[in-house]
C-alpha cells in the first residue's frame, strides 16, 4: 500500500512538472542558436502536452502496478523520443551552449521517470544510483550528440 501510494505522489509530481514545463516552454523547447519561439502556442507542445498527460492522468487513476508500469513505459519512450530528435535547447546562445534551464529540466524529468519504473520494479537502493546515472547518460547523450532538434538537420 505504500509502494502505491509513494508512486501516485511521484506520478502526480511528473505530471504537475509536464504541465508546467510546457506553459513555460522548458518540456518542448525548440530553441536553437538565436531562435526562440512560443513554444506553448505550437501544435507539437500541445500534442505532446496531451499525450503525456493523458497517459500519466490514467497512470494516476490506475491501481493496478502492472498498468500503471506498462503506461510509464510507453510514456518514456515517447518522451525520450521527443527529448532526443525533437527537443531544442541545446545549441543556444553565444558560443552555442545548453540552456542551463534545460539541462537541469531534464535531468530531472529523466530522473523522475526512472524512479518511478524502478519504484514498480523493486525496492533496493540502488535505485538513487541508476536514477543518477539513467539522467546523465541522456543528458550528456543530448548535448553532444543529439543537440539540435531533428527539425533543424538538412539531410544530403
Amino acid at each position: 500500500m505504500k509502494k502505491r501510494i509513494e508512486i501516485k505522489t511521484l506520478l502526480k509530481l511528473l505530471l504537475g512538472m509536464v504541465i508546467i514545463g510546457s506553459i513555460l516552454g522548458i518540456e518542448n523547447s525548440q530553441a536553437f542558436g538565436c531562435v526562440g519561439g512560443l513554444e506553448m502556442l505550437s501544435i507539437g507542445n500541445l500534442i505532446f502536452l496531451i499525450i503525456s498527460s493523458t497517459i500519466l492522468y490514467k497512470a494516476i487513476k490506475t491501481t493496478d502496478l502492472k498498468i500503471v508500469f506498462r503506461l510509464m513505459i510507453l510514456e518514456g519512450i515517447i518522451w525520450i523520443a521527443k527529448y532526443i530528435f525533437y527537443k531544442g535547447g541545446y545549441v543556444t546562445g553565444f558560443g552555442g551552449t545548453a540552456n542551463p534551464t534545460n539541462v537541469v529540466y531534464d535531468f530531472i524529468a529523466v530522473g523522475l521517470r526512472t524512479w518511478i519504473l524502478l519504484s514498480i520494479l523493486t525496492n533496493r537502493k540502488f535505485k538513487l544510483i541508476a536514477t543518477i546515472l539513467a539522467s546523465i547518460f541522456f543528458v550528456v547523450l543530448k548535448i553532444y550528440v543529439f543537440a539540435f532538434p531533428l527539425f533543424t538537420k538538412t539531410i544530403w
